[in-house]
């Protein structure tokens, strides 16, 4: 039977499979991945939603954020009348629909600020309308200790025992014995999770239908949830975006949302007996935004930046910089980056004699290559690409096992000194070679 044919399948009546499964896809596409930071690049924040109209991300990031990157209409107010915004800058951000005249308008008409809530969590509501309860806090203190130790890279001395099971599994079988939550006040909390089905979807699928979440705006609701632990998602959207240019699939994004779900579920099964709370819940599951104010801002947005445009073209042509009068006390070299920028002007600044330099040099080849003695390979090029080459250093075999012994030597110090048995008394010891100085 074809899955859109049965729409309980998946425990809610009101969402098919088809459209979760379509609301899932969008959600978790609209995440930007965050790069460790052994090789860390900047991303566009809004990558996600690249695919859309400016004003058309606005309203959205309006929705599901409460922010959109957009300035006070007071503040494109005093741009214009102090000249960074030219009346040809405005011209050039109008249309037919939006003419000057109208943008003048519509910012003169406008609220100073716009009072509109984003949609909201389980946790969100409970903190607005029970304040000092933290439970929004709870949570992703709660959801970060699981990813700590489902994505761990050998950090840790004692491993958890779920490890390699998948986050959402790992999380499931170790939740049920938890009581960490319910001991901060969230009851039922195992009882709710024992009863959430294996499968992550299916499990997501179960929430939604505790939570009595309409179809309507899903999308949005599922990517306000991640919003709220946006440095997990957008840490593990980065392991999927590994593997998908290497042919994979990684579900570890849809687990982790599973987990978000969950605590929701399990806040409205512990305190939506009151009608207050269930009343307000139904209220805050929708947001609407002031799409014609949106509209406006993005234009008067688009006319603030044409006008540093301009302003930043005129200061370029007026010429270079006066050329030295003697060879530079030293040159330094940087990156071509937005983030060098700041270190060569204030170089130059504090130092007239240096002169700095802009090099693309971070482009190597396109392989990985794993030195003898690392235990894992290092990409010879941008972290953007995938090395279809890899290398790596043959040792003699004396050469080898001295390494591994080296290897092993260290790893057992570094056991000896985080071990349940030894750290106290190893800092204590360790204490005693200081006393001379601290005397």
């Amino acid at each position: 039977m074809p899955s859109h044919e049965n729409p309980a399948a998946l425990g809610n009546a009101a969402i098919t499979t088809t459209d979760l499964n379509a609301a899932l896809d969008s959600a978790l596409a609209r995440i930007p991945p965050l790069w460790p930071l052994r090789h860390f690049v900047a991303v566009n924040p809004f990558v996600g939603l690249v695919d859309r109209p400016f004003h058309e991300a606005c309203a959205l990031l309006q929705r599901v954020a409460g922010a959109a990157p957009l300035q006070r209409p007071v503040e494109y107010r005093q741009a214009y009348g102090q000249g960074r915004i030219q009346p040809a800058d405005l011209e050039e951000a109008a249309d037919a629909a939006w003419t000057p005249a109208e943008l003048m308008r519509a910012l003169d008409t406008m609220a100073a600020d716009e009072t509109l809530r984003p949609l909201a969590t389980m946790a969100d509501l409970l903190d607005q309308e029970r304040p000092r309860s933290h439970w929004g806090v709870f949570v992703t203190d709660e959801i970060s200790k699981w990813c700590a130790v489902t994505f761990d890279q050998n950090q840790t001395t004692w491993n958890s025992p779920w490890k390699g099971r998948g986050l959402f599994t790992a999380w499931r079988e170790a939740a049920v014995h938890d009581l960490n939550p319910e001991a901060f006040g969230l009851a039922g909390f195992r009882s709710l999770v024992a009863s959430l089905p294996t499968d992550a979807t299916r499990a997501i699928a179960r929430s939604l239908e505790i939570l009595e979440t309409p179809a309507g705006d899903l999308t949005d609701f599922l990517h306000r949830q991640l919003i709220t632990i946006a440095g997990w998602a957008g840490y593990v959207q980065y392991f999927v975006r590994e593997d998908a240019l290497r042919g994979r699939a990684n579900p570890s994004l849809r687990e982790l949302l599973a987990v978000r779900l969950a605590y929701d579920a399990a806040l409205y099964q512990a305190f939506a007996r009151d009608e207050i709370v269930r009343a307000a819940w139904r209220q805050r599951q929708t947001s609407r935004v002031d799409t014609r104010r949106i509209a406006a801002l993005s234009r008067w947005q688009f006319a603030y930046e044409a006008g540093y445009q301009r302003q930043l073209a005129q200061a370029l042509a007026k010429g270079s910089r006066p050329a030295a009068a003697g060879r530079p006390v030293a040159q330094a070299v940087f990156c071509i980056d937005v983030r060098s920028e700041v270190f060569r002007r204030q170089l130059e600044a504090a130092l007239p004699g240096v002169q700095t330099m802009g090099f693309a040099g971070f482009f190597g080849f396109a392989v990985s290559h794993q030195a003898a003695g690392d235990s894992l390979p290092a990409a010879r090029c941008p972290v953007l690409l995938v090395p279809p080459v890899a290398t790596d250093e043959d040792l003699p075999a004396a050469q080898a096992a001295s390494a591994a012994a080296d290897r092993a030597e260290a790893g057992a110090w570094k056991a000896f000194q985080n071990s349940a048995a030894s750290c106290f008394s190893f800092v204590e010891a360790a204490g005693l070679a200081f006393g001379a100085a601290i005397a």
